[in-house]
C-alpha cells in the first residue's frame, strides 16, 4: 500500500459522487415504504414533531436512527414537501457521502485515485445499500457514513474525528461499535512511541466521550433519559432475542443472494479481503505510514464484526455493516493484483473494472426502482375514508399507514418481536395486562399487526372486538372495529386485498456486469 495522496476533493472524486448520484435517482424515491423503514419514518416524524427520540415509539437501535430521519421531516416542512420524500432524499445524500469517502479511503490505500472510483463503484452494486438510499430510511444508512468516516480518520490519524465517527455511529447502530473501536485500537497499538499513543488514545477516547455526554445531557435537558436508556441500553443488553451466524452459516448465500444478487461475491469475498490486505500489509509493516497502519487496522475491524454477527445477524439488513469493508477490500486487491502490469496496463484495468461495475449498479438501480408510494398512500387514506373521518390507527410492528397518513399511535410501544414482548410487560406499569386494558378503553378503529399469532395478549382483543380484513404474511395485517356496518367492511376488505400495503415488494437480486 502506498502513501496517502493529498487531500484535496479531486475531480475523480466529484466524479464518483455525480455516479452514486446518478444510480440513486435511477432507483428513484416513490418506491414502497416497507416494515422496517416505516419504524425509522414514523420516528423522524415524531421527531419532527418535537418528541424526543424513543418517546415517540420505542425501538433498540440508537437515537441517530430517529433522529436523522427527522432532520429531513423537518427540512420537508420547511420547503413543503411530504416528510418521507424528504428522509429519503437527505438519506440519499448521505449514500452519496459514504460512496464518496469509500473513494477517498481507497484512494489513500492505495496512492491510486483508480482504485478509488473502483470502491466507489463497487459500493454502488450492493444491492441492499442502494435499496435504503432511496426507499428507506434505515439506520444503518447513517451508520454506513460513519463507519467510512471512522476509517478514513484512522488513515490520516485524525483521532478526534475517529472517535467522534465511532461514537455516531455507535449512536446510530449499537453493532456498529466493535469493529470501529477495535481498529482503532488496533492502529493507536501500532504508533510508533508510548507518548504519541497515549496521546492519540486520549484524543479519541476523548472525542467519543465528550459525543456521548452530550448526547445523555440532551436526554436529561428534555426528560428523556430514562426512555433512552431503556431504548438504548436495558432492552438490548436484558432482553433482545437474536440468531446469529453461527445458527445460519450455511444459508448466509441463500439469505444474502435475493437482495445482492451477484454482487453477494464481492460482499463476501470483499470483506474477507480486507483481512488477506492487512495480513499482507502486516508483514512487513511500516508502523510509520498512517494508510499501511490503516489497512491492519480495518482488517482488524472486519474480525471483530465478524465476531458479533456470529451471535446476531437478522438478515440481509445486518450485512450492510460489512459494505464499507466490502467495497475496500474489492479495491484493494484489485490493485495489488495488477501490481505486476505496467502503469498504464494498471491504470486501464482499474478504469474498465470502474466502468463495469458502474455499468452494472445502474441497471441493477433501475431493474429493481418500484413506484407504489402513491398507491400505498392511495390505499391508506381510502381506508380512513371508508372507516370514518375520526378513526383512529393503532400500529402493532407495522406503521406504514401512520407514516403515510401522518398519524400518531395510541400508545409508545409498537414493536413486540425478539424479547419485546417481554420488555413490555416488565418495565411498562400494569405490564400486558394493562396494556390490553388501555387498548379496550382506546378502541382504535384500525389494528394494523405485523404478525398476530406471535401476540397472544392481543388475541383475546382481536377475536372479542375486531374484524379481520385480510394482509399478507410478508406485510401488514388489518383488523377494523366490529361496530363498522358489513358494508363499510366488505369496502374496507376489497381496499385491502387491491392494495399495495398488503404485500411487502420482494428485492429481486442485482443482474451481473
Amino acid at each position: 500500500m502506498s502513501n496517502a495522496l493529498p487531500s484535496r476533493i479531486d475531480r475523480v472524486g466529484v466524479l464518483v459522487a455525480l455516479a452514486a448520484t446518478g444510480v440513486f435517482l435511477l432507483h428513484g424515491f416513490r418506491g414502497n415504504l416497507g416494515q422496517d423503514a416505516a419504524v425509522y419514518a414514523y420516528a423522524g416524524q415524531r421527531v419532527a414533531d418535537g418528541v424526543p427520540p424513543y418517546v415517540g415509539i420505542l425501538n433498540r437501535s440508537g437515537p441517530l436512527a430517529h433522529l436523522v430521519p427527522g432532520v429531513g421531516a423537518l427540512v420537508g416542512r420547511v420547503v413543503g414537501t411530504d416528510d418521507l420524500l424528504a428522509m429519503r432524499v437527505l438519506l440519499a445524500l448521505v449514500s452519496v457521502a459514504s460512496v464518496w469517502l469509500a473513494y477517498l479511503v481507497a484512494r489513500d490505500w492505495c496512492g491510486s485515485r483508480l482504485a478509488g472510483l473502483v470502491a466507489g463503484t463497487t459500493m454502488l452494486t450492493f444491492g441492499g445499500f442502494v435499496h435504503y438510499a432511496t426507499y428507506g430510511p434505515r439506520e444503518k444508512t447513517t451508520m454506513i457514513f460513519c463507519i467510512l468516516l471512522t476509517l478514513w480518520a484512522i488513515g490520516r490519524r485524525r483521532w478526534v474525528t475517529a472517535g467522534v465517527g465511532t461514537a455516531l455511529a455507535t449512536l446510530t447502530w449499537q453493532g456498529a461499535f466493535f469493529p470501529l473501536v477495535v481498529a482503532a485500537l488496533v492502529a493507536l497499538l501500532l504508533l510508533p512511541g508510548r507518548r504519541s499513543t497515549l496521546s492519540a488514545l486520549g484524543r479519541y477516547l476523548g472525542a467519543g466521550v465528550v459525543v456521548t455526554a452530550v448526547t445523555l445531557l440532551g436526554f436529561w435537558v428534555v426528560g428523556a433519559l430514562r426512555a433512552f436508556l431503556e431504548g438504548f441500553l436495558l432492552v438490548n443488553l436484558g432482553y433482545t432475542e437474536q440468531r446469529g451466524l453461527l445458527e445460519a452459516w450455511a444459508r448466509v448465500p441463500e439469505i444474502l443472494r435475493p437482495v445482492y444478487g451477484w454482487s453477494t461475491v464481492l460482499l463476501i469475498g470483499g470483506s474477507l479481503a480486507c483481512v488477506v490486505l492487512a495480513a499482507l500489509a502486516a508483514r512487513r509493516l511500516d508502523r510509520a505510514s498512517p494508510t499501511a497502519v490503516g489497512v491492519v487496522a480495518t482488517g482488524a475491524g472486519v474480525l471483530a464484526e465478524l465476531g458479533f454477527s456470529l451471535t446476531a445477524f437478522q438478515g440481509w439488513p445486518d450485512a450492510l455493516v460489512f459494505v464499507p469493508f466490502a467495497a475496500l477490500g474489492t479495491a484493494g486487491v484489485l490493485h495489488l493484483l495488477t501490481r505486476a502490469l505496467d502503469a498504464r496496463a494498471r491504470r486501464a484495468v482499474l478504469a474498465v473494472a470502474s466502468v463495469a461495475l458502474l455499468v452494472a449498479a445502474a441497471q441493477g438501480s433501475w431493474s429493481t426502482r418500484n413506484t407504489l408510494l402513491e398507491e400505498q398512500r392511495e390505499q391508506a387514506h381510502a381506508l380512513l375514508a371508508v372507516t370514518g373521518p375520526e378513526a383512529t390507527v393503532l400500529s402493532i410492528g407495522s406503521p406504514q399507514p401512520l407514516v403515510l397518513a401522518d398519524l400518531d399511535n395510541p400508545i409508545r410501544h409498537q414493536m413486540f418481536l425478539n424479547g419485546m414482548t417481554e420488555f413490555v410487560d416488565d418495565t411498562r406499569p400494569g405490564g400486558l395486562e394493562q396494556l390490553v386494558e388501555d387498548l379496550e378503553r382506546i378502541r382504535p378503529t384500525i389494528i394494523a399487526v405485523d404478525r398476530p399469532v406471535t401476540h397472544d395478549w392481543l388475541q383475546p382483543l382481536l377475536a372479542e372486538d375486531y374484524v379481520r380484513l385480510g394482509g399478507s404474511r410478508a406485510s401488514v395485517r388489518w383488523f377494523v372495529i366490529d361496530t363498522l356496518s358489513r358494508e363499510d367492511v366488505r369496502r374496507a376488505r376489497e381496499l385491502v386485498h387491491a392494495g399495495p400495503l398488503t404485500t411487502e415488494v420482494p428485492l429481486v437480486g442485482r443482474s451481473g456486469p
